[in-house]
């Protein structure tokens, strides 16, 4: 437990402050800036003094950013393999969760019970979109789901009839957990409303938006956007050197965000596509950006942080927060006050959208392999996926 707790606090010292984008080594505590000083030049001895040191500070109450603990809720558990994406969506009251995995189908969740399986891939399902708001030939009044895959298709289905509860509140649908060792038994889905085809490789990402409208993005190094009643695509986003491995969409402009393998993350408008917009903020495969409002974006990277930009000035990032493992798909909750970043070692944090570390998610009790994607049910409840194949809600208490 001690030696956890010392580890974890050697790490915060050195990798997990939130700094400037041009640091300040001057910003640390002064007995821990020195304990780093005396690492660097004394080898093994000093990296014991750092252990004393890091021992002194917890004995005395180290003043961490970190200022409450989520509570685990409970896990979803359904899927063979690795989850890559995960979707929140309300519906008539209900929180509607959809979760894409590399065991080549996609799953349908609510109030932590399994509604829906879909298998209508032959390859890794990598992103998942959803929607309340059907167009057209597919109005239904059943939600929409839209699924990328490494079969080098996007596909649309929606869920069955008779699969949702009518009310939230309903009995069955309430902390509902199968027996372990038995996979309850749920609908299966494996017609199509629609197929996208057209890209030439393995289609890392998707999403839903505007009126009609879908965007992929392909390890082919391009974008499409695809026209949801006719299949058709209406525009190819080229331009990234390497494979595209997020898209996002503004809620209220005609903008597209498409990140890449190729360190950067462009902004396109959908009214002007041969006017991107090209940014080189980081030195590694930007896993994922985000519109976190009208005015500002943020991403992250293979290269360990997280930044900040201000649409108005872009030439260099208004906040770094750095970390010790890469970072994989973020989400902001529902309200824009809270970041949640989910990292290659297990972890888990959460931050303010000033850069102030609200915790760090423990381990123990946690995920046992890398997080790959957080959803945000409302501003106090988040889900986190895993290759350990599993979907955890906590609860957030913010005690502010």
């Amino acid at each position: 437990m001690l030696r956890e707790r010392l580890d974890a606090l050697e790490d915060a010292f050195l990798h997990i402050n939130v700094k400037p984008a041009h640091h300040d080594a001057s910003t640390l505590p002064p007995d821990i800036g020195g304990s780093i000083a005396g690492t660097q030049k004394g080898g093994k001895s000093s990296r014991r003094k750092l252990h004393l040191r890091a021992f002194s500070v917890l004995q005395k109450g180290w003043p961490s950013n970190a200022v409450y603990e989520p509570t685990l809720v409970r896990r979803l558990i359904g899927h063979t393999d690795g989850i890559w994406d995960i979707t929140c969506k309300s519906w008539h009251g209900t929180t509607v969760v959809g979760t894409a995995s590399a065991d080549t189908t996609a799953r349908v969740w609510c109030n932590g019970v399994a509604v829906c399986t879909y298998r209508g891939h032959s390859g890794s399902v990598n992103g998942i979109s959803s929607t309340s708001q059907s167009s057209g030939a597919h109005r239904h009044g059943m939600p929409l789901m839209c699924t990328a895959s490494g079969d080098g298709t996007a596909r649309m289905w929606r869920l069955p009839d008779g699969c949702l509860p009518h009310q939230a509140d309903e009995d069955i649908f309430h902390d509902a957990l199968p027996l372990p060792g038995m996979e309850p038994e749920v609908p299966v889905v494996r017609d199509d409303l629609q197929i996208f085809r057209g890209h030439t490789g393995v289609v890392s990402s998707v999403e839903l938006f505007g009126s009609g409208r879908a965007v992929t993005g392909s390890w082919d190094r391009s974008a499409r956007v695809w026209d949801l009643e006719s299949g058709s695509t209406v525009q190819v986003l080229n331009g990234h050197e390497a494979d595209v491995t997020h898209v996002a969409t503004h809620d209220s402009k005609p903008l597209i965000l498409t990140s890449s393998r190729d360190a950067s993350f462009r902004i396109w408008d959908t009214r002007h596509t041969a006017n991107d917009l090209v940014f080189q903020g980081h030195a590694d495969a930007v896993t994922s950006a985000l519109f976190v409002d009208s005015g500002r974006i943020v991403s992250g990277s293979d290269d360990r942080t997280v930044k900040f930009w201000d649409m108005r000035n872009m030439h260099a990032p208004t906040l770094v927060l750095r970390h010790n493992s890469g970072v994989n798909k973020i989400g902001v909750s529902p309200n824009g006050a809270v970041l949640a970043v989910p990292l290659d070692n297990r972890y888990l944090q959460l931050y303010k959208m000033s850069g102030h570390r609200m915790c760090r998610f423990s381990r123990r009790g946690g995920h046992q392999k890398m997080v790959s994607a957080v959803g945000w049910v409302d501003d106090q409840s988040l889900l986190s996926t895993s290759f350990d194949s599993q979907v955890l809600e906590w609860s957030i208490a913010d005690p502010d």
